[in-house]
């Protein structure tokens, strides 16, 4: 059983303290040092906007100010990792407000791209209506659907208008399930597939957790997707939503090479260098450098923060880098 060693644990450190956005660190400080939540929801603040929804850049990857489906779920996504997803919290309560009046969920889902991002910068995933890789007749809702409709089973009362035009779009969407094996053949790569099956992922097992099928029906379901997904997906993608189905938790493996990609990670071991000023990484080794957005790091990070909150949660971190 591998564990992340203090110095590598501490090479991260440093590189969050320099780098990190405020939401970031807070989330940071929370996890690994006795930071609060109210420091966590006080850095989300800065992203919310007037409808209660988030926008803002809080979704590295989209400039738009707008509040969009895809950095709402970020938000609530972060609130529930702190432990502030409560009904009565006024950040939720606040998202409940952006859910139920978006014009962003239509009969057939939850719009990823919204058309406003096209008149700001952002990746080219997040064009509307889709990004340009995608067939011109795919349709706009995916990526969120899961966790959205999620959302409004969990929060809403289950006679609401909002809960009704939810439960239709779970009908309409189910029968698509088989569509997930051309969606991969378009997009090709792990950041995309992993997105969209996670979202399923996160729809199936609302359908279980709140009784919308008998529980072979159910099952029937689950299976068919990793059916397809071991066919059709990376493997990587298939591996993560068949240990999330199955409820098998994580392999001593699976951990393993999480310590193990952290530890090779050369931006916070100081063989890589970020400049910032200039957009650019340098690398120590060779000397030479390539172009390197901010976005870029932003991410490492998250997945780093990520990454050493599930070696923590499995014991697979030395004590005397968790707080007492």
């Amino acid at each position: 059983m591998k564990q992340l060693t203090p110095e590598v644990f501490h090479q991260i450190r440093r590189f969050v303290l320099r780098f990190a956005r405020p939401v970031e660190l807070a989330w940071w400080s929370f996890l690994f040092e006795n930071g609060s939540s109210d420091g966590v929801v006080a850095a989300l603040r800065a992203y919310q906007n007037a409808d209660g929804g988030f926008g803002n850049g809080l979704e590295p990857d989209c400039a738009n100010p707008a509040s969009t489906p895809a950095a709402t779920v970020l938000a609530y996504s972060r609130l529930r990792a702190v432990g502030r997803g409560g009904r009565d919290e006024p950040m939720i309560r606040d998202i409940m407000r952006y859910v139920e009046h978006s014009e962003h969920f239509t009969e057939h889902g939850w719009l990823w791209s919204i058309p406003s991002n096209n008149g700001f910068p952002c990746q080219p995933w997040y064009r509307y209506p889709n990004a340009p890789w995608f067939p011109e007749d795919w349709p706009p809702e995916n990526y969120v659907n899961g966790g959205l409709l999620s959302f409004i089973l969990r929060y809403f009362d289950r006679d609401s208008e909002i809960v009704r035009k939810a439960l239709r779009v779970i009908e309409f969407r189910l029968p698509l399930l088989e569509r997930f094996a051309e969606f991969c053949t378009f997009t090709g790569e792990w950041n995309q597939e992993s997105i969209e099956a996670n979202d399923w992922v996160d729809l199936l097992e609302a359908v279980e957790r709140h009784r919308l099928r008998s529980p072979e029906e159910c099952a029937r379901l689950k299976t068919r997707f990793l059916e397809i997904a071991k066919r059709s997906a990376i493997g990587p993608v298939y591996a993560e939503a068949e240990r999330r189905l199955t409820g098998r938790g994580y392999t001593e493996a699976e951990l393993d090479a999480a310590a193990d990609r952290l530890s090779e990670n050369r931006l916070w071991s100081g063989g890589l260098v970020y400049y910032a000023a200039g957009g650019e990484r340098f690398d120590a080794a060779d000397g030479t450098s390539r172009p390197m957005h901010i976005g870029e790091v932003w991410w490492e990070l998250i997945g780093a923060i990520g990454a050493l909150r599930l070696l923590a949660e499995h014991g697979r971190l030395s004590a005397e880098v968790l707080p007492v």
